[in-house]
């Protein structure tokens, strides 16, 4: 994955990242600059493509729900059209 997005900037593409969940990390690839390795507060820069962009990488996995953390049994799609059904006797 690194190599396809460094060969991306390599063409023009003005920005590429890579996202780790593993190490929580965000490799930021920009044509013309150097690798940047983004943790914790380090804002994710996408000014070349979206000006108004603003997040750090913390904010980016904190707004991260694992599976894990879903208590329903049910998805929510599945539970907001299901009728209510009265408890079988």
């Amino acid at each position: 994955m690194m190599c396809r997005c460094v060969g991306y900037a390599g063409v023009g593409i003005p920005i590429s990242l890579v996202v780790d969940p593993t190490d929580e990390m965000v490799y930021d690839i920009h044509p013309g600059e150097p690798l940047r390795v983004l943790r914790g507060d380090d804002p994710i820069d996408l000014a070349p493509v979206l000006p108004e962009f603003g997040a750090t990488v913390q904010g980016l996995f904190n707004s991260i729900v694992d599976d894990w953390l879903v208590e329903d049994d049910e998805p929510a799609e599945a539970q907001a059209t299901s009728p209510e059904q009265p408890p079988a006797e």
